[in-house]
């Protein structure tokens, strides 16, 4: 009799169970990569940016410090631009929220603009420097 009045507990039950699985996943927001942070300076410490600048000597090291969230698994392009010359670096990023840099020691004096995309080409953030 115990097992009869579990069974058809649980068959009573079981629709509701059902449901409570299916609206507590959790829901994608589609709102996709978000920039959180990004900065320009001379070295990077226990995934922190070190000696933040905007104003760098022939040679020296530039690096590019991001922080994202929601793009887990994705990718980043940093393209480095001075007059004609364009310069590209890749950001695989691993999880959300997630840091990432790299660096381009720069040659030539002048305006410098770093821009941030996204995989699909989408530019999230421009930052621009001086190289004396």
């Amino acid at each position: 009799m115990k097992k009869i009045l579990l069974t058809v507990g649980a068959l009573f039950l079981l629709p509701y169970l059902m449901s409570v699985s299916v609206t507590a996943k959790p829901q994608q927001s589609g709102a996709g990569i978000q920039l959180v942070d990004a900065k320009l300076g001379k070295d990077v410490k226990d995934r922190q940016l070190t000696d933040e600048t905007t104003d760098f000597a022939v040679n020296d090291k530039v690096y590019l410090w991001v922080k994202v969230t929601g793009a887990a698994g994705d990718a980043l392009k940093a393209s480095w631009k001075n007059g004609d010359h364009t310069y590209t670096s890749d950001l695989a990023v691993g999880g959300s929220p997630w840091r990432t840099w790299c660096y381009k020691i720069v040659v030539l004096p002048g305006d410098w603009t770093v821009s941030v995309a996204d995989s699909k080409g989408n530019v999230l953030k421009d930052l621009t420097f001086k190289v004396k």
